[in-house]
């Protein structure tokens, strides 16, 4: 779950979103839907394994969010829900959000410009968080 997730997947998903860049054509709308599905994936293998962890503290009677890398963990999760995701499916014009609220281009181009962030913030707060699995 969380390993497939922060490991693979949304690593993965964000060196597509940086080659994809340089291109205006097909090609980038093909590789913005292939980001946005490696991402998907990512975050159904987070919510996998965020659920399974947190029902087995449910079992051992154990408290949640207790560790440093839990709390990392859960920034982690907040960032990628609300920054992320939100910013991602907001600021693209095919997903008919951005076109149905009648966004200015402005607009558009600073919610694209919070996903970037929000996404490279993700990566690294991943990695801090994978970094304190192991203490």
């Amino acid at each position: 779950g969380m390993s497939g997730a922060f490991g693979v997947c949304l690593p993965l998903g964000a060196l597509i979103a940086i080659k994809l860049r340089r291109f205006e054509d097909l090609r980038r709308t093909r590789a913005l839907i292939l980001h946005a599905f490696v991402q998907t994936l990512g975050m159904c293998c987070f919510s996998v394994g965020f659920f399974a962890i947190y029902e087995n503290k449910v079992r051992k009677g154990s408290e949640h969010f207790t560790t440093v890398h839990s709390r990392f963990g859960m920034a982690t999760l907040l960032v990628s829900v609300f920054g992320a995701v939100a910013f991602g499916v907001v600021g693209f014009r095919k997903t008919g959000v951005a076109k149905v609220a009648k966004m200015s281009e402005h607009a558009v181009a600073q919610t694209k410009k919070w996903h970037r962030n929000s996404g490279t913030t993700v990566v690294l707060l991943s990695w801090v968080t994978i970094t304190l699995a192991f203490h």
